[in-house]
């Protein structure tokens, strides 16, 4: 009699453990049905599709009222296409993305997914424009061009940039790449442009070459400078900035008394004529110091040693006449 109530309560407690394991919980986790969302289908040429959340048995292709079994039609990726299929009472589909174990998705193509991904509202195909790119040369930079296109952002290796004229330098490679503004566009064609910028060859470089010259008039001294090189230059006149542009010639004259006139001229900052000049007769006198002399400057000294060849012709015939007068009155 004992064994049999031994028995009897350990098929009691076995059957109490069992019931233990199995706890409402765990029966609830079974039994979940995760939700998917899908685009479904609606008779509106405008609005073709809402977007709804049910549960994934209802996609899965089995049973009444299952959306991937029942809503096979095609998909409703524009207006005009809604139009056609309404107009030959034809039923578009549902959108509907993968589900894992049972079928890889209903009209889930590149059209569908942007729709999907767009709330379930059409989406508008757009082409870009084309980015402009101009090679630099010896006179001009380099640029690129990026376009205005509505529902298009354009990135310049990843950044953003706004639609302008862009500069670029000489052996510089520039990658602009074209993007969906929103999840409202979709975009077809060339989507991405690389170019390197060419190097010019054989370019003559720029310089200015200034020379000067020191004359006497009737008006003063005549100072003048010219540029023979290809590029604008200055010089300094006594304190005074002077352009003088490529190809051509710039005059000044300063007024002289019996005293002279001080004439400083520097070129690329350092001093090439620094005299007190003195004119007679048209030519300088006074002077004596060559003026420091640049490369591609050059200073016009004659008239300063026709006026010492004058002089000192001058005191010869006067020492010449001294002589022969001592003589005479021997």
């Amino acid at each position: 009699m004992k064994k049999q109530v031994i028995v009897v309560a350990s098929l009691v407690l076995m059957i109490a453990g069992l019931v233990g394991i199995i706890t409402p919980t765990s029966v609830s986790a079974i039994n979940v049905d995760p939700k998917v969302n899908i685009c479904h289908r609606t008779n509106s040429v405008t609005n073709p599709y809402t977007k709804n959340s049910v549960n994934r048995s209802s996609v899965d292709g089995f049973g009444n009222g299952d959306h991937y079994k029942e809503h096979k039609g095609p998909l409703a990726s524009s207006q005009a296409v809604a139009s056609f299929y309404k107009a030959w009472h034809i039923e578009w589909g549902d959108i509907i993305p993968p589900v894992p174990g049972f079928h890889n998705g209903l009209n889930w193509t590149t059209e569908g997914q942007a729709i999907y991904n767009n709330d379930c509202n059409y989406v508008t195909s757009v082409t870009p424009k084309t980015v402009t790119f101009v090679d630099p040369t010896c006179d001009t930079e380099g640029k690129y061009i990026i376009p205005s296109k509505t529902g298009v952002v354009y990135k310049v290796d990843g950044q953003v940039v706004a639609a302008n004229e862009y500069t670029a330098q000489p052996g510089e490679t520039v990658t602009v790449t074209a993007e969906a503004a929103s999840a409202a566009y979709t975009l077809t064609g060339k989507t991405s442009w690389t170019h390197e910028f060419a190097i010019p060859k054989d370019c003559e470089e720029e310089v200015a070459n200034i020379s000067y010259g020191v004359v006497c008039s009737a008006e003063g001294a005549v100072i003048t400078f010219t540029n023979s090189g290809n590029a604008d230059g200055e010089v300094t006149l006594n304190g005074e900035t002077i352009p003088v542009i490529a190809g051509a010639t710039v005059e000044r004259t300063l007024v002289t008394t019996d005293a002279g006139v001080q004439v400083t001229i520097t070129i690329d900052e350092v001093v090439v004529y620094d005299e007190l000049v003195i004119c007679d007769d048209g030519e300088v006198l006074g002077t004596t110091d060559t003026p420091t002399t640049l490369p591609n400057t050059s200073g016009n000294i004659a008239p300063i040693l026709i006026g010492l060849v004058a002089g000192l012709s001058l005191i010869a015939g006067l020492a010449s006449l001294a002589i022969r007068s001592a003589l005479t009155r021997q």
